[in-house]
C-alpha cells in the first residue's frame, strides 16, 4: 500500500482548500459573486482530469459511508469539456480512460472499444477540477449526481496544477512518487522552474528537488518505497546513487530479509533502511570522488598507478625511492613529466618519480703539476737505449746457442683520483655518523630498560591503567562516533560531568586516572560493539555476542527478527 505524508511543509494561503467546510464556503461564496451556482450534475457526466493521480480516484471508505448517509456535503469543482480542451489537452485521453474504466479493451475487438468511446463522448460533458475524491466516494456510493460548481476562472493548464499541487500536498494526500510527479509535469510541461514552483506553491525548492529526485530510482525501489518497504528518507538516500542500482539492490536485499510483522519490527527496518542507505551513498560518493580525482591528476599528465607493488615489481630499487614530498620536486617532476600518483583519497596522494634519476657523474681530477709529465730529456733517452735493461737475460736454445733475451717493462696507469671531499660535505657526513651511533646507543639502553621492566609483574592498577589508555587511543572504524557515544552514556551515568568532550576524555594529550580510563575504555568498547551491529546487514558471531550480553547485562529483549538473526549466527 502506498505510503502518503508530507508533513513538515510550511503553511500556503491555499491551504484552505485541504478542509471540506472551508472549500465548500469559499467555492460558494466564488459562485456567488460571479453569478454560478452550485449544480447537480450527472455523475456519469463527469470526468476526472486524466492528470489528476490515480490514487486521488480509490474511493475513500469514510467519505462513502458519509455519503451514503449524508449525501455529498461539499460541492467540487469542474470545467466544460470544450474550455478543458481549449487549454491544449486533449478529450480523446478523457474518452479512452472512460471506455477502459468501463471494462473495454484497446487490444480487444476494435468495434466493441469504438462503440465503448463513442458512449464516453456522448455522456461526458465536464472535467474535474477539484473534487476527485468526492466524485470518485459519490460513484461508490451509488450517488447519481455530482454537486460542482461549472467555472472557467482557471484560465490556464499551470494555474490548474499549482492549485491542485498544493490541495493535494496540503491534504498528505499523494504519495511521494505521486508528489514528484507533479511537481515534473509542472517543469517539462509548464516550463516552471523549481525556483517558480516553489514561490507559487509554497512548498521549499530542497523539498521539491529530493522528491523529482525519487523518479531516478530504479522500478525495484520505487516498488519498495509505493509498498512501504522503505521509508521516503532511505529513498531519497537512495536516489543520490541511482546510476549505481547494484548498491541500491544491496539495500533493498537486506531490508527484504528482515521480517515486519509488528510496528516495532517496522521501525526496525525502516531504521536499517535509511542507515545502508546512507552508507552506501556514502561509499560511492567516496568512491566517485576518489575516480574524480585520478581523472584530473591523468589530464594533467601524471602517471596514475593504481597498485603500488605491481607498478613496482620491475623497478630497480625500493618504492621508497620512487617517492617524493617536496613540493619543490613534485613541480620539477610535473614538469618534466615524471610525475606518478597514487591516490589514497580525493585529501590523500601520494606523488612518486616514474624512474629514478641517474647517478651524479664523477668529478674529473685535478690535472697535475707539469713537472709530473714532463718528456725525458735525450740524453736520457740514450742512456736508455745504450744501456742494457736489468731484467735482460741470456738463455741457450735447444741447439746450445745462447740467445739473448729482452724483456720489456709495461706501464700500468694510475688509478683515476676519487672525487674529493668538500669541507661541508665531510661535516655532514660525519654528523650522520654521529647521530647513527648516538641512536643505535640509545636503542640498546631503551631495550635493557624495557627487559628490565618485562621481567617483572606489574600491579593490577599499573596494568589497567597501560591497557585502558592503549585501547583509547587505537584508531578503528567509527571510533570517533563510539567516543561520541561512550561519552554520552558516561555523562547520563554522571560518571563525568557535562563539560567532558570527546577530547578531553580520549585526546592523546588527556590525563585521566586509571579508574575512570578503564570505566572509559570499557564503555567505548560497548559503544563499538553496538555502531559494529547497527551497521550489520546480517548478524556475524561477534554481533551475536553483543546482543547476547545485552540481553544478559541488561535484560535487553531483542525482537523477533533479532532472534532469528541470533540463530542464523550460531548456525554458522
Amino acid at each position: 500500500m502506498a505510503v502518503r505524508g508530507n508533513r513538515g511543509l510550511k503553511t500556503n494561503p491555499l491551504a484552505q482548500l485541504s478542509d471540506d467546510e472551508q472549500q465548500e464556503q469559499a467555492i460558494v461564496q466564488a459562485a456567488q459573486i460571479d453569478g454560478t451556482a452550485v449544480r447537480d450534475l450527472p455523475i456519469n457526466a463527469v470526468a476526472p482530469d486524466p492528470e489528476n493521480p490515480k490514487s486521488r480516484l480509490t474511493p475513500d471508505s469514510g467519505l462513502v459511508a458519509s455519503m451514503k448517509g449524508e449525501g455529498q456535503l461539499g460541492p467540487g469543482v469542474v470545467v466544460a469539456i470544450e474550455v478543458w480542451a481549449s487549454y491544449g489537452n486533449n478529450p480523446d485521453d478523457i474518452y479512452a480512460a472512460r471506455a477502459e474504466a468501463e471494462g473495454a479493451d484497446v487490444d480487444g475487438d476494435p468495434a466493441d472499444y469504438a462503440k465503448a468511446v463513442a458512449k464516453a463522448k456522448e455522456e461526458i460533458k465536464y472535467v474535474i477540477n477539484y473534487g476527485h475524491r468526492r466524485w470518485a466516494a459519490a460513484r461508490a456510493a451509488g450517488l447519481e449526481t455530482y454537486r460542482a460548481v461549472v467555472s472557467d476562472t482557471l484560465k490556464d493548464n499551470t494555474t490548474k496544477r499549482v492549485h491542485r499541487l498544493i490541495e493535494n500536498v496540503q491534504r498528505e494526500d499523494l504519495t511521494p512518487l505521486e508528489e514528484a510527479r507533479e511537481y515534473k509535469r509542472l517543469l517539462e510541461v509548464d516550463k516552471l522552474s523549481q525556483r517558480e514552483v516553489s514561490r507559487r506553491t509554497g512548498i521549499p525548492q530542497p523539498h521539491i528537488s529530493k522528491r523529482i529526485g525519487l523518479l531516478n530510482l530504479p522500478e525495484e525501489a520505487q516498488a519498495a518505497l509505493d509498498q512501504g518497504i522503505i521509508p521516503v528518507e532511505a529513498a531519497v538516500e537512495l536516489s543520490k546513487i541511482a546510476k549505481d542500482p547494484d548498491r541500491i539492490k544491496r539495500v533493498l536485499d537486506a531490508v527484504a530479509a528482515m521480517p515486519a510483522s509488528d510496528d516495532s519490527e517496522r521501525t526496525a527496518r525502516a531504521r536499517l533502511a535509511v542507515d545502508q542507505a546512507r552508507k552506501e551513498y556514502n561509499g560511492y560518493k567516496a568512491a566517485k570522488d576518489k575516480a574524480d580525482k585520478r581523472k584530473k591528476l591523468a589530464a594533467e599528465g601524471i602517471v596514475i598507478i593504481d597498485n603500488l607493488n605491481s607498478y613496482f615489481a620491475d623497478k630497480p630499487g625500493d618504492r621508497w625511492d620512487y617517492e617524493i614530498g617536496d613540493e619543490d620536486k613534485i613541480t620539477a617532476a610535473r614538469e618534466a613529466g615524471t610525475l606518478a600518483a597514487y591516490v589514497v583519497s580525493p585529501d590523500h596522494v601520494t606523488y612518486f618519480l616514474t624512474e629514478l634519476p641517474p647517478p651524479p657523474e664523477p668529478e674529473e681530477p685535478e690535472a697535475a703539476d707539469d713537472e709530473q709529465h714532463a718528456e725525458p730529456d735525450a740524453a736520457a733517452a740514450e742512456a736508455t737505449d745504450a744501456e742494457p735493461d736489468a731484467t735482460d737475460s741470456a738463455a741457450p736454445d735447444a741447439n746450445g746457442t745462447v740467445v739473448k733475451v729482452e724483456r720489456t717493462t709495461t706501464t700500468v696507469p694510475a688509478p683515476r683520483a676519487e672525487p674529493q671531499e668538500t669541507a661541508e660535505q665531510r661535516e655532514a657526513r660525519e654528523k650522520r655518523e654521529q647521530e647513527e651511533r648516538e641512536r643505535e646507543a640509545t636503542a640498546k639502553a631503551r631495550a635493557a630498560a624495557c627487559a628490565r621492566i618485562a621481567s617483572k609483574a606489574p600491579s593490577r592498577e599499573i596494568l589497567t591503567a597501560r591497557l585502558a589508555r592503549r585501547i583509547l587511543l587505537v584508531e578503528e572504524d567509527h571510533s570517533f562516533e563510539a567516543q561520541q557515544l561512550a561519552v554520552k552514556w558516561l555523562k547520563a551515568a554522571s560518571v563525568v560531568d557535562e563539560a567532558t568532550t570527546v577530547y578531553t576524555l580520549f585526546g592523546y594529550d588527556t590525563n585521566v586516572d586509571a579508574k575512570l580510563a578503564a570505566r572509559a575504555a570499557y564503555v567505548y568498547d560497548l559503544a563499538l560493539s553496538e555502531i559494529r551491529a547497527q551497521d550489520s546487514m546480517y548478524y556475524d558471531a561477534e554481533d551475536a555476542q553483543h546482543i547476547k550480553r545485552l540481553i544478559e547485562e541488561a535484560d535487553y529483549e531483542p525482537a523477533e527478527w533479532e532472534q532469528q538473526a541470533l540463530l542464523t549466527a550460531a548456525e554458522k
